[in-house]
């Protein structure tokens, strides 16, 4: 018993490695205690926040497997999940059990959004808080099929975050001659593309770099994983090349030493590249991603978007989603 009070610890080997100590793999394994917040005594007392949210949320299937939550928007079969986590054709099982064939009508990719319609009438569209700001600190509670919520949380920020794109993993500065590169990180996309310290950034995509600011702003509308074209200045040639971005996160060694992934489950491919996000300490999987985050008076403060970090997981708010619907009309059946 004492031994299991022992700190874990992440342990180095000789060649740089890393492995996890013994009682924090054990942890892993451990079920949730009866003090712990997940526990399904403590989802109990949540039972009448998600009474009426059942039928407002459905299950998105790809064949047999589970891959989303979707929120009902409207009682004529509209539904909203997480874009990236549809693969093709897909099913909304709702909370009677059955299940319907989905097609998707609208994707909102710089939100990661998808709305599907479901042949199926008078359905229980989820309530928006659309006036009230949520405290930090605030309770928040995921709907499911369950009489429960599938898990509870606080909101962790008092304000909305920018969760940047992908990065070129260069450092720049301003030059006489345009904006240069003064380092290249190892294992970036620049370092990949073949950039070297002391080139030139002219165009990114074709666009003209004027300053440091617009190359950054540039680059960053586009996801980890996607390519960006850029026109680079050396010496008195000038070069083509492409290169392909990656995750701020992952040019920081110190991030790197303990596999995410490994440690409170697997995260979202899509995680970066929001506008705005409500960050939450709820755990959820990125198959239970893409449903409504509620308050205490069961109305939506947002959609679950992201599985970003063990400890986090970010939602768009509904002062971005409920806009996105009346600026770009739902399609008629």
């Amino acid at each position: 018993e004492a031994a299991s009070n022992q700190r874990p610890v992440v342990q180095q080997t000789a060649t740089g490695g890393v492995y996890l100590g013994m009682w924090q793999q054990i942890s892993l394994l451990r079920p949730v205690s009866v003090n712990q917040r997940n526990h399904a005594s403590i989802r109990k007392s949540f039972r009448t926040v998600v009474a009426g949210l059942v039928k407002s949320t459905v299950k998105v299937f790809a064949g047999n497997r589970k891959v989303a939550l979707g929120v009902v928007v409207d009682q004529d079969g509209y539904i909203l999940t997480k874009a990236s986590q549809i693969p093709g054709q897909v099913e909304c099982q709702f909370s009677d059990g059955k299940r319907v064939t989905a097609k998707v009508v609208n994707i909102q990719t710089r939100h990661d959004l998808a709305l599907l319609k479901v042949d199926r009438q008078g359905l229980t569209a989820i309530e928006w808080n659309r006036d009230e700001k949520v405290p930090v600190g605030s309770w928040l509670a995921v709907p499911s099929h369950l009489e429960e919520p599938l898990a509870i949380g606080v909101l962790s920020l008092e304000t909305p975050l920018e969760i940047k794109g992908g990065v070129l993993g260069v450092l720049l500065e301003e030059r006489n001659d345009g904006v240069g590169i003064a380092r290249v990180m190892p294992d970036g996309g620049g370092q990949r593309a073949g950039l070297l310290r002391g080139d030139v950034v002219v165009k990114v995509n074709g666009q003209e770099m004027k300053n440091l600011a617009m190359v950054v702003d540039t680059v960053r509308q586009h996801l980890p994983g996607e390519q960006v074209k850029l026109e680079i200045r050396r010496g008195e040639e000038t070069l083509s090349m492409k290169a392909t971005l990656g995750r701020i996160g992952d040019l920081n060694p110190a991030r790197q030493a303990v596999p995410q992934d490994k440690l409170g489950g697997p995260l979202s491919k899509r995680r970066s590249g929001f506008p705005t996000v409500l960050q939450h300490d709820t755990v959820l999987d990125p198959d239970e991603c893409g449903g409504a985050l509620v308050d205490l008076n069961g109305k939506a403060v947002g959609i679950n978007i992201a599985r970003a970090g063990r400890v986090s997981t970010y939602a768009l708010p509904s002062s971005l989603v409920v806009p996105l619907m009346v600026d770009d009309p739902l399609p008629p059946p």
